[in-house]
């Protein structure tokens, strides 16, 4: 009779010292598996938080007073958090039970869907967003995969969006989303709102969650509806915290005792548990990422200060061509002398250089003395196969030159002076020109001169 008492009081003792975590209701011992995953940023370049450490910190460590596991990430940039969403998936898929995932930090939403915002994110315009930030869905996704019992979502990231003047949409706080089943998703305030960083230690939100989660034999809608309550008092109605639940048992993060109740040792307060190898490589990445950062910058102002120097020197450059005098071109002339009416038809080969801009050719009857006298009539030059002057006459009179001739189809008189000039660039290449002098009537012929400009 004595052994058999011994056993059923060492059975019953054996029974009060197993730690109970509530997830069936209180007075119901679970030992379901829970694991949490707990993100803090703060130390955002453009516009740095007070409180998210400081949240991420303490919630870490009352959730492992309640039984939890914890992956715990301060100031993590966007590699860091997907990295310990995936290590979370994969653990909450292997071992089942309760999972958690935590956020304090900036959080925005576009679209229509909500993103977490890393410390090392560089957001200019929307469409970057989700490029550099981590979507929320992520976390959710992970859960569902997992197919696990039991998820918690708990967001408390509804700040001012600090990129919101470079934003087309002015959204403010976070957008609803549905909690799968067997989900519950919790929002420091409503979709649409902003909440506020708290004045001291912790965040408004997180420091009353902290407070009221440890409450034992409390449901977690109980938890939260207690937490909404402060927090509306605290700001006077302007943060109201909101939940999307699709629960479908009861989950307790401070289970009551149906006997008696087991104090567990107090724990002492741990930061995250870290890989120093992993650390260290991720420490030396982000000093040559930095460096990388450094020289290219260093390399684009150096192109833009040579830039600006070849700009400079080049307006210098023709301030000063404005200045200078124009030198006066003389153009090179080639006589080709006077043709008679016998030597014709005559070739006359001209080369011209590459650079030529103009070629003009000048042209003047050589009649006698005689106030009426003609010469060079009905005479004409081609230039490469092409007419380009036809002569009818010329009459050497009071100083003159009467000049009757046909080019383009046209017939024109004019009185000139001694030499006449003609525009034929049309007519001539670069390299060797042939010219050639033809001539069916008597007469004194014509000089040919030749212009290159």
């Amino acid at each position: 009779m004595k052994r058999i008492t011994t056993t059923l009081m060492s059975t019953l003792i054996a029974f009060l010292l197993v730690p109970s975590f509530g997830f069936f209701g209180p007075g119901i011992l679970s030992q379901e598996n829970r694991l949490a995953l707990v993100v803090g940023n703060a130390a955002y370049k453009s516009s740095p938080l007070r409180n998210p450490v400081n949240d991420a910190f303490d919630m870490a460590r009352t959730l492992r007073t309640l039984g939890f596991q914890v992956i715990h990430e301060e100031n993590a940039n966007q590699r860091t958090m997907e990295n310990a969403i995936s290590r979370f998936g994969r653990q909450l898929r292997k071992q089942g039970g309760v999972g958690l995932f935590y956020f304090a930090g900036h959080g925005i939403q576009v679209n229509g869907r909500n993103y977490l915002i890393p410390i090392d994110a560089e957001i200019e315009t929307e469409s970057d967003v989700r490029f550099e930030a981590v979507d929320a869905g992520r976390v959710l996704g992970k859960m569902e995969d997992a197919g696990n019992d039991l998820n918690i979502v708990i967001l408390d990231a509804c700040r001012d969006n600090p990129f919101a003047r470079s934003f087309r949409t002015s959204s403010k706080g976070l957008a609803r989303m549905d909690a799968p089943k067997g989900s519950l998703i919790a929002y420091a305030t409503a979709p649409g709102s902003v909440a506020a960083d708290g004045k001291g230690r912790n965040g408004i939100y997180t420091e009353y969650l902290l407070k009221h989660m440890t409450t034992p034999g409390s449901k977690v809608e109980e938890v939260l509806k207690r937490v909404r309550v402060d927090v509306i008092n605290e700001t006077n109605e302007r943060q109201i915290p909101w939940e999307a639940s699709s629960l479908t048992g009861e989950f307790y993060f401070a289970p009551k005792r149906g006997i008696a109740v087991v104090k567990r040792p107090p724990v002492e307060p741990q930061r995250p548990e870290r890989d120093e190898g992993l650390e260290k490589e991720r420490e030396q990445l982000e000093r040559e990422r930095q460096e990388l950062e450094r020289l290219k910058i260093e390399i684009d102002r150096k192109k833009l200060e040579a830039e600006r120097k070849r700009l400079e020197a080049e307006k210098k450059k023709l301030e000063l061509a404005k200045l200078q005098p124009k030198p006066k071109y003389s153009p090179r002339t080639i006589d080709l002398g006077l043709v008679h009416y016998t030597q014709a038809p005559k070739t006359f080969l001209v080369e011209l250089p590459n650079n030529f801009s103009k070629v003009e050719i000048g042209v003047y009857g050589k009649g006698d003395d005689t106030p009426n006298s003609y010469g060079g009539w009905n005479a004409w030059l081609k230039v490469n196969g092409q007419t380009v002057w036809k002569f009818k006459r010329w009459n050497k009179k009071e100083g003159g030159v009467i000049a009757d001739y046909t080019r383009g189809g046209q017939e024109v008189r004019e009185v000139t002076g001694r030499d006449r000039y003609l525009n034929a660039t049309s007519f001539f290449k670069p390299g060797i020109n042939q010219i050639i002098y033809y001539h069916y009537n008597e007469g004194p012929g014509i000089n040919v001169n030749i212009r290159i400009y």
